[in-house]
């Protein structure tokens, strides 16, 4: 998944969007309510769909950081 987000051909909707000729401010997010264009930025900071993983990720970022500077 990292790979394709950063190639730019993960299935966001700021992608399939373009292959279909969407205009950018189409290009909302399915999964939140947020209204939001679905981009890399808005899944990995903002989406209220992936907010439990978000969590879980930066615990393990801040535990990882914390052993690290001991």
């Amino acid at each position: 998944m990292l790979a394709k987000l950063r190639e730019g051909t993960a299935e966001l909707r700021i992608e399939t969007g373009r292959w279909r000729g969407l205009e950018r401010q189409e290009r909302i997010c399915k999964c939140c309510e947020s209204g939001e264009v679905e981009d890399v930025e808005h899944l990995v900071m903002r989406c209220a769909h992936v907010k439990e993983e978000r969590g879980k990720l930066m615990e393990l970022m801040d535990e990882r950081v914390a052993v690290a500077m001991d």
